[in-house]
């Protein structure tokens, strides 16, 4: 499947109406949407078929659209195989802000480009039957781009997200001001158009809650954050 970025959220391409559509028909008919969530039913569909694992693969260059396609794959299959209401799913969809915040940053191609790589397993149960259940998921590998970490010296570009999230609202540094950090400021940009940090600070910390950081544990994070900065 081919996809294009049209860099603006389009509603009605990803309601749970089309998603009963992927399910309803075969690969290769021709009421059968090409979409992403037809990728992630033919995947499934595979994996109940062949008692065996299969991959879905998201490539692309900078700004492709490889995280939100990544995000919908994850969104079908946890509704196809989980109960969307169960803590599972929540704690498998909650997942991607978190790691969204911890290794994505804005660059001159992409306000929210993902500076890492990784490898995510969704294990299944009942593989002797023609619906395997989502019993978990985790990530194998994380590649994050640990250069960013340190410095940030490109002209338009900002560091990881969680960096101005925590500088905003953890309250750990005197200065709330992203132009008053050496680590923040050498780039001469530290916001993103239409993006409160505040805001997103009290979500990746919900987030971070649901998923099983335990609040004790979720205020080192940041406090660790805030001491690199």
């Amino acid at each position: 499947l081919i996809s294009i970025n049209p860099f603006k959220y389009i509603e009605h391409l990803y309601r749970p109406e089309l998603m009963a559509q992927c399910r309803k028909y075969a690969p290769g008919h021709p009421e059968r949407p090409a979409h992403t969530f037809s990728m992630a039913e033919a995947a499934y569909m595979q994996l109940a078929k062949q008692k065996a694992s299969q991959s879905l693969v998201v490539s692309g260059e900078s700004g492709a659209g490889k995280t939100e396609v990544n995000k919908q794959c994850m969104n079908y299959l946890v509704w196809r195989a989980c109960d969307a209401s169960s803590d599972l799913a929540n704690r498998i969809l909650e997942s991607n802000p978190v790691l969204e915040g911890l290794g994505n940053a804005k660059t001159v191609r992409n306000n929210n480009s993902s500076r890492f790589g990784k490898f995510v397993t969704m294990r299944f149960d009942g593989m002797d039957t023609t619906s395997p259940k989502l019993i978990g998921a985790e990530i194998q590998t994380f590649l994050l781009e640990k250069s960013r970490v340190v410095a940030t010296t490109a002209k338009g570009e900002r560091n990881y997200h969680v960096f101005y999230h925590v500088l905003k609202g953890a309250g750990h540094l005197a200065s709330t001001n992203a132009e008053d950090m050496r680590l923040l400021n050498r780039s001469q940009c530290t916001t993103i158009p239409r993006v409160d940090d505040l805001e997103e600070y009290h979500g990746i910390v919900k987030a971070m809650g649901d998923v099983g950081v335990e609040p004790g544990e979720g205020k080192e994070i940041c406090a660790a954050i805030a001491g690199i900065i």
